[in-house]
Order: structure tokens, then sequence, then C-alpha cells
């Protein structure tokens, strides 16, 4: 099997598993064909944990979207980048993704993918790819769960078409073309995706609440990435700073944290 990398180094922003687990498709295939890899969630990268890297290196950034854009740790992350310098690099992002009958339908991108691919080639890096991965929208801040049977049915098909992607890029080709088939829809909500960022997000990030059966555990603050929750009066309190990523709604066991959804219209 042709190998035009040595080293995969891949990066990721998740806070419900989707853009994780997308990672750790790719991660799974490079393995297989005899590369070092290294994983990291964003806020957890250690330099030195890469520094044996020699050779040729794909670095990998795969993100949620956050109101049709990366979220905004997740691009400071990038601007602030500057390992591998000149290296290939590709952008994945997750985007909700639903199932109509047997259709199966796309999420919309929006900028997720389009601005950090500009921000890495700015600074000097080599955009190889871009790919959307319409794994099932997770939203439950927003709207109910969808149905398990359904969520299987994606996420199998999603698997088989990210380890494609993999295998394609891995292999040195460019892969653009899935990217750029909603390229008309996602300049459409492009407005939106700024309006979110400099507004919406912080709209959102005072939905969350804890209710009756939260125990102060503190495990949502300690697994909060931008660290935006805190203690007041003895409750969880969520910052400005929130990016609603969902992580301590997947973390609590209690099931204690909800969205007060009538704030969002207030």
């Amino acid at each position: 099997m042709r190998k035009n990398y040595d080293n995969l180094l891949i990066i990721y922003y998740s806070g419900t598993g989707n853009a994780k687990r997308v990672s750790e498709w790719i991660v799974q295939e490079a393995q297989n064909r005899g590369m070092k890899t290294f994983i990291s969630s964003y806020h957890q990268l250690n330099p030195e944990e890469i520094s044996d890297f020699t050779g040729n290196t794909l670095d990998g950034f795969i993100s949620a979207t956050h109101g049709f854009n990366m979220p905004h740790s997740m691009l400071r992350f990038l601007f602030n980048f500057k390992l591998l310098k000149g290296s290939d690099v590709f952008i994945g992002n997750t985007r909700a993704g639903m199932k109509f009958w047997k259709l199966f339908l796309p999420g919309l991108s929006g900028l997720a993918m389009y601005f950090p691919a500009l921000i890495m080639l700015f600074k000097g890096y080599k955009i190889k790819a871009m790919y959307p991965v319409d794994l099932p929208s997770n939203r439950i801040s927003l709207h109910p769960g969808i149905r398990t049977k359904v969520v299987d049915s994606i996420y199998l098909r999603c698997e088989r078409l990210t380890k494609w992607f993999a295998n394609e890029v891995l292999a040195g080709k460019p892969v653009f073309l899935k990217s750029f088939i909603l390229l008309p829809l996602d300049i459409l909500v492009a407005p939106l995706a700024l309006g979110y960022y400099f507004a919406g997000r912080f709209i959102i990030a005072k939905t969350f609440i804890a209710n009756s059966h939260c125990n102060t555990c503190g495990l949502c603050i300690s697994q909060c990435p931008t660290r935006s929750i805190i203690l007041k009066d003895n409750r969880p309190y969520w910052k400005f700073t929130c990016e609603s990523c969902m992580k301590c709604m997947n973390y609590c066991p209690e099931r204690a944290i909800e969205t007060a959804h009538s704030m969002v219209f207030i």
C-alpha cells in the first residue's frame, strides 16, 4: 500500500463525541498504513508528544459546526497554531445530518470549512482536502433526540464514507468535491454564521441551567473545555464564554443539565 505521509496529527473539537469519532476513524486507517499517529483535543495538545515526528506529516483539524462556523476557541487555536509549518492540512467538520425515510439528508457547513482553510493557507500550510461528515444532529439542547435505529444507519454510512476519504487523502490525493456541492447554500447561510459568532453564541450560552437533580458533583466544571462553568450560590453557572458544545450535558451523571428554550426567544 503506497504511503505518501509518515505521520498523521489530528486535532479535534468535540463536545458530543461526533468529531472525536470521525478523528478516530481516520487515525485507524492511518495506522493500518503503518503511519505514526497522534490525536488530541485542541485544548489538551502537548507539542512535546509529537517531537519525534520525522518525515512528511499530514495535519488534520476536525471540528463540530456551531452556528454554521467553527467554534470560536477552535478558530483561536488555529490562529495560534505554529507546529509543523508548511505541512499538508485537511479540514473536516461534522454537521447536522438527518434521514427522511431512506434518504440521507446533509447538514450545512456555512463557513465551518472555508474560513479555517483560509486561516491555515495564509499561515503557510498547504490545504490538501476539506471534508464534511453528516453525522446525526445531536443538538439535544434544541430538539429531541433522533431514534436509535436512524442514528445507527447514519453512523454506519458516515463511517464507510469517512474511511474512503481517509484512504484518499492519506494517499496524497486532493479531496474537495463534497465540500463544494452545497456551496451555494453555505454562502446563503454565511450571514447567519457571522450573526452567531458576534451575538448568537453569547445568547445560547446563557440558556443552560442545572435542574433540581444536580448534586454539585463538579464534573461539568472539570470537563468544560473552555472553563466556562463556575459554581455560583452552590449551583453551576454558565459564563458568556460557553460555546454550547454540550459536553457538560453528555458527562452529567444525573442528566441534570437542560436548556431553557424560552430564554432563546426572549
